[in-house]
């Protein structure tokens, strides 16, 4: 430790509160970009530890979620560190699991399974260096969808609309409707009746999720859809616009600038 101190003096204290999220793993990886090139390694370590990471606007347990969403959709073996994180952050397993299936929607079956797996490995090991630990107790069963008497068409317009407005819930699915009458009905019932009526998270945190998932797949259009859904259910400006600041640590620059801009333009429109 006290070598690191030494030889990271400029991000120190932040590389130190990382290391106990992250563990040793990641120290290791601090060592390999320092003995390749020192300068660039302070570059990234600083990015990481000393600006991003430590920014204040969001919990922990959120943005480590968020992070969560999206290396998921990136299928990256990064996401077994931030699982861990977000557990140790104060997330339950359920919510990790959660921030995992809900990326179903965003990026396809292969790599929401391949999560999954991550997801099992990252909560063994968590359960077996803590065996008292959150990760250790048994999962607790789902919980189930309120349906209210209502059929899968009025649920998917009523989660729709809380979301999206009634208008566009309509116009999405009509367009649907008027091409190919069973993919709609697919659509109604997986995404506005399934997934965005799930009430593990909730709706704020499934928002911000979304917009994680679609500042680092560059979705611009999805990015406004979610954003726009996300002040409607009460998130801020500036926690919106958090998110997709912390995108910068996976997917840089070409994909965070475009979607800062145009939620910009969301926030702009407002203020009119």
């Amino acid at each position: 430790m006290e070598r690191r101190e030494e030889d990271y003096p400029l991000s120190h204290d932040n590389w130190v509160r990382s290391r106990s999220f992250f563990g040793e793993r990641h120290l290791e990886q601090n060592d390999m970009l320092r003995e390749l090139d020192r300068e660039f390694a302070d570059l990234c370590i600083r990015l990481i530890h000393e600006h991003m990471y430590p920014r204040q606007v969001l919990p922990q347990k959120t943005r480590e979620l968020c992070a969560v969403a999206a290396l998921t959709v990136l299928d990256t073996p990064q996401l077994v560190p931030h699982i861990k994180a977000a557990i140790q952050a104060g997330a339950t397993r359920e919510e990790a699991a959660e921030a995992v299936f809900q990326m179903l929607t965003y990026c396809g079956v292969p790599r929401t399974l391949n999560a999954v797996a991550q997801y099992r490995r990252a909560i063994a090991e968590l359960a077996e260096a803590d065996p008292d630990g959150p990760a250790a107790r048994k999962p607790q069963p789902p919980t189930p969808l309120k349906h209210d008497g209502l059929t899968v068409d009025e649920r998917a317009i009523k989660t729709g609309t809380r979301l999206y407005g009634e208008a566009q819930t309509r116009l999405v699915i009509d367009e649907l409707e008027a091409v190919d009458p069973a993919f709609n009905r697919m659509f109604k019932e997986l995404v506005y009746a399934g997934m965005y009526s799930r009430a593990v998270l909730d709706a704020k945190t499934r928002e911000l999720l979304a917009v994680a998932a679609c500042t680092v797949i560059n979705a611009l259009p999805e990015l406004e859809s979610h954003a726009r859904a996300g002040l409607r259910v009460g998130l801020t400006v500036e926690e919106i616009r958090e998110v997709i600041f912390q995108m910068v640590v996976y997917v840089g620059f070409p994909f965070t600038i475009p979607a800062f801009r145009r939620f910009q333009t969301i926030v702009e429109e407002a203020e009119r």
